[in-house]
């Protein structure tokens, strides 16, 4: 689920907005027009470098904002004794 609110859904909002605003502007032009959607004409790059900026936005934003510390990883190493002590995650630091 965080997967789709933080990358799929910016990604895509600007797309859909865009889309919806069209329907509702086409549904407004009068009957001589024939109502359907030009997928020609879309802005497909605009939409897509906005969706981008957005997706990256929220993802700097919550990554900025959620205060977890990353780290806390110590690697493999050889003791003195060369003894290979494994390397993990300190618990505390979780």
């Amino acid at each position: 689920m965080r997967i789709l609110i933080e990358y799929i859904l910016p990604l895509f909002l600007p797309s859909v907005l865009w889309v919806a605003w069209l329907s509702w502007a086409k549904r407004r032009v009068g009957p001589d027009e024939d109502g359907r959607l030009d997928w020609q004409k879309a802005p497909w790059s605009w939409l897509l470098a906005a969706g981008l900026l957005l997706a990256m936005v929220i993802a700097i934003g919550g990554s900025l904002m959620t205060g977890q510390q990353t780290g806390g990883y110590h690697p493999a190493r050889i003791d003195a004794e060369g003894h290979l002590v494994p390397g993990g995650f300190n618990e505390h630091e979780r």
